[in-house]
């Protein structure tokens, strides 16, 4: 706690800033002291039931909008602060949070999945390849159809336009549903579509189906 804050405390409580450095934090005496301060402010000692119900209320109301552990944690203890519930300890807690993320990000990707047609799905797996064959069936590797795309465009000219078309063609070959992401909140295509970007298509394969689909899709959707 910063000095300041202890010095003005001991001012207002008429007492040495020294008695914060003696204190006991461990032992009966804080614990009579935490149960007199809940007792105060009408708080109680959250349970599992009350952990069970923050997972349901982080899926339902934080998790449609945001996947960022921070801004989860944070709503996490909002929660709790309003329903006058004391914290569990900060690892019970984000073992909470990762949960609730975990599940709702396992229920997305299936949900979006389940959208996608078969054919759709192989030629997302097609974006991935990186193998090919030469005339001896020996395997020999190229640049994948998925970082092609991700490629940056460069200067404006004939080529680079040109190949642009060539992209904007590949992705409308995909045949994804135009109503995918359509009401998807931005926040959580933007998410998916940051996983994408910075992984490799063989750390995308490694990825169980509808995670991959999902990255995949959200990354290359068309506007």
């Amino acid at each position: 706690m910063p000095k300041p804050v202890v010095g003005y405390l001991a001012q207002q409580l008429r007492i040495s800033p020294k008695c914060f450095r003696e204190y006991d934090w461990s032992g009966r005496t804080i614990e009579r002291h935490r149960a007199k301060i809940l007792a105060h402010y009408n708080f109680q000692e959250s349970t599992l039931a009350d952990m069970d119900r923050l997972k349901e209320w982080l899926c339902d109301k934080v998790l449609a909008f945001e996947y960022q552990e921070a801004q989860v944690m944070e709503a996490a203890y909002d929660y709790l602060r309003s329903a006058k519930l004391e914290p569990p300890t900060l690892a019970r807690l984000k073992r909470v949070v990762r949960s609730a993320i975990r599940d709702t990000e396992k229920a997305f990707c299936e949900s979006t999945t389940q959208q996608l047609s078969a054919h759709t799905c192989k030629k997302l797996d097609a974006l991935l390849d990186t193998e090919r064959a030469d005339g001896k069936g020996d395997a020999q590797f190229k640049q994948s159809a998925f970082n092609f795309l991700k490629t940056d465009p460069g200067r404006i000219s004939l080529k680079s336009l040109l190949t642009e078309i060539e992209k904007l063609k590949a992705i409308r070959n995909l045949g994804l549903p135009p109503e995918l992401f359509s009401t998807v909140p931005p926040t959580i295509t933007a998410h998916y579509r940051r996983r994408a970007s910075v992984e490799t298509p063989r750390e995308l394969r490694r990825h169980p189906k509808a995670i991959r689909y999902t990255l995949v899709a959200a990354s290359r959707r068309q506007p």
